[in-house]
């Protein structure tokens, strides 16, 4: 049985070595645990907007860490010249996917024009409050910036164009969309030939997808079909799921929406959970509150691809904190295979006082799941189901979400896919919103302006370059 006092210094030991990286093929592992993403703002950057990512890598249950240098991801969405007065200030939330090694990281920006103060574009990165704009009279745009990223080729970054103005609607939810990514190689396991970005947005569910191979974005209907007329949507609170060639959306309380995204006439299908896993229609927690961590779902169940199946794990709240863990029969949908059931309780000497969290399935071994135990969750530990021991652990600075992401050996060779119409910078700054600017009947001073800003946000609100850190706590550079 393992002690959980020794496992609290044990990962007080791992966290002071986290500090370490991995950089080279023969050393690097195979697999990254990577942070949910997240806003944290850095020291000052360079007057030249850095244009690649920093990616610190280091082996599970260890958390690895993607730095991506806000600047360049906001010099996307601003405007070089749109000839209007003044300077663009900004707030916004970030998210990714992994497909093949390669990063989607969406960036959605809501972007306020203010008077001349001498500078560049401000990124406000955690405002003290949720006011914006952050006074009256100004107007607020929504700019949503997309990037791929090869985290093993010096952090390239490339640019996806923007939307057609007629299929690009972010709608009322559009911080809170969870993007789609899958690669998809010619050669089997080789190095990807093309990938696909899918975001299910609006009131009528559109698949907004764009395709590598065209450089172009489209708007498929057809994503609410599937759904069974028992409930009236699915509501994605897991990140997508890339499995069997198809992006996978998930409802923790009753199942997923799947679909080939290289597709001519993309085909969607429903699974659903295990039986004994589906919430009742009535007991069914809204998007909303399932946001606002109230009713947190995804800290006790998590779907994953590990060993190639997808599989479905879940925690039970009381002790002795059962841990449960399916594999899908097949793509199809068919049902499920019960693979383990272990008691997590009866594991440790010492009881468990919270329930354990699910911190991450391990994608090259079916019967080893991560944990968070503790009461905020900081301590990641990483067990064996078939054996019912500890394999490793890790103490981490702040509560966070994680994510697998597999390392494929020729990533360090190869480029992101492109067709060579892929928008450039430029490209993007000139096709970007043009801003209306504030209301001309609301007087405005600019050092009003930035007083209180700096009363508002903290000093934050007075700098004037930020890297966004995707806050992979725990491992820095």
């Amino acid at each position: 049985m393992m002690q959980l006092r020794h496992l609290l210094g044990l990962s007080g030991e791992v966290s002071g070595r986290l500090r370490r990286s991995h950089s080279t093929a023969a050393s690097r592992p195979a697999w990254a645990m990577m942070a949910d993403m997240g806003l944290v703002h850095t020291e000052q950057e360079p007057p030249e907007p850095i244009t690649t990512a920093t990616f610190c890598l280091a082996s599970p249950p260890r958390v690895s860490q993607l730095v991506v240098p806000i600047r360049f991801i906001v010099s996307l969405a601003v405007p070089v010249d749109d000839g209007s007065k003044g300077e663009v200030i900004s707030r916004g939330t970030i998210c990714a996917a992994n497909s093949g090694g390669l990063f989607l990281v969406r960036t959605a920006l809501e972007l306020v024009q203010v008077p001349a103060h001498g500078g560049n574009p401000v990124f406000i990165p955690r405002p003290k409050d949720d006011t914006w704009p952050p006074l009256p009279g100004l107007k607020s745009d929504t700019k949503v910036v997309r990037v791929v990223c090869n985290p093993l080729t010096g952090g390239e970054l490339l640019p996806l164009p923007e939307e057609d103005p007629d299929t690009g609607d972010t709608g009322g939810t559009w911080r809170f969309v969870k993007p789609g990514f899958l690669t998809q190689a010619d050669r089997g396991d080789g190095p990807p030939d093309r990938y696909a970005v899918a975001e299910i947005r609006g009131e009528d569910s559109i698949m907004h997808r764009f395709l590598s191979e065209t450089g172009r974005w489209d708007a498929t209907p057809g994503f609410s079909s599937a759904i069974p007329a028992a409930r009236p949507a699915i509501t994605a609170d897991h990140p997508v799921v890339s499995f069997g060639g198809r992006m996978w959306w998930i409802d923790l309380a009753w199942g997923a929406v799947s679909v080939d995204p290289f597709a001519a006439e993309p085909d969607f299908r429903f699974v659903e959970l295990p039986s004994g896993s589906v919430l009742p229609a009535a007991d069914a927690i809204s998007f909303e509150r399932r946001r606002l961590q109230e009713a947190p779902l995804s800290r006790y169940r998590r779907v994953g691809v590990s060993e190639g199946r997808l599989r479905y794990v879940e925690v039970s709240e009381a002790s002795p904190f059962v841990l449960s863990c399916f594999t899908l029969d097949d793509e199809g949908g068919s049902g499920w295979t019960l693979e383990h059931r272990v008691a997590l309780g009866r594991l440790w000497s010492e009881p468990l006082q919270e329930t354990p969290r699910i911190g991450a399935l391990d994608p090259l071994k079916a019967s080893v799941v991560y944990l968070m135990i503790g009461e905020d969750g900081r301590h990641v530990v990483g067990v064996d189901l078939e054996k019912g021991v500890m394999i490793g652990s890790c103490l981490l600075e702040h509560p966070i979400g994680l994510t697998p992401c597999v390392l494929p050996p020729w990533l360090e060779t190869s480029r992101i896919p492109s067709t060579g119409t892929l928008s450039s910078k430029k490209t993007n700054a000139e096709s970007s919103l043009k801003f209306t600017g504030r209301d001309p009947e609301i007087p405005f001073d600019g050092s009003s302006f930035f007083k209180y800003l700096n009363s508002h946000f903290g000093d934050a609100g007075r700098s004037l370059g930020f890297a966004v850190h995707l806050d992979f706590a725990g491992a820095t550079c």
